[in-house]
C-alpha cells in the first residue's frame, strides 16, 4: 500500500494499473478545493431513520450540524408543519449553505426524530416539536 497526501487530502491506494488514476483525481480535487477556498472535512456522520429497519444516509459532520442547529433553533420558537420547518431551515441557511437544503434538512429531521430530540404531534395538520421530556 502507497500512502499519498495532496493537500489537506490524504490517499491509501494499493499498488495497481489503476494507481496514476486514481492519484491524478485526487490532485484534481485538492487544487480545485483551494481554488474555490472550499474547507473540506472528512467527517462523516451516520444518520438514523425513525423507522426500524430502514436506514439513513452518510453525510457530512459540518453539514448536519449546520442543519440541526437551525431546526432546533426554529422548533425552539414554536411547533411547525413540515413545510413552515423547511421553510424557515432554508431561510436560515439559504447564503452560506453548499447542496441541497431541503435533501439535508429532511435527512438530519428524520435524525433527530429517531434520536429522540423532536417528536411529531397528533395535531392535523402534523407538526413537529422539541421532544417534550416526561418528568416523574
Amino acid at each position: 500500500m502507497t500512502t499519498r497526501v495532496f493537500g489537506n487530502l490524504v490517499i491509501d491506494t494499493i499498488q495497481t494499473k489503476e494507481k496514476d488514476y486514481w492519484h491524478r483525481c485526487a490532485y484534481l480535487k485538492s487544487k480545485k478545493a483551494k481554488q474555490n477556498t472550499v474547507i473540506m472535512s472528512d467527517e462523516k456522520i451516520q444518520t438514523l431513520h425513525p423507522l426500524p429497519g430502514k436506514t439513513n444516509k452518510r453525510i457530512s459532520l459540518d453539514k448536519y450540524n449546520t442543519i440541526k442547529d437551525s431546526l432546533l433553533k426554529a422548533l425552539a420558537q414554536k411547533e411547525l408543519t413540515h413545510t413552515q420547518l423547511m421553510e424557515d431551515i432554508h431561510e436560515m441557511v439559504k447564503d452560506t449553505f453548499k447542496g441541497g437544503v431541503q435533501w439535508y434538512a429532511e435527512t438530519v429531521k428524520l435524525d433527530l426524530e429517531a434520536r429522540k430530540i423532536i417528536e411529531r404531534t397528533s395535531s392535523k395538520p402534523q407538526k413537529y416539536r422539541l421532544k417534550q421530556s416526561t418528568k416523574g
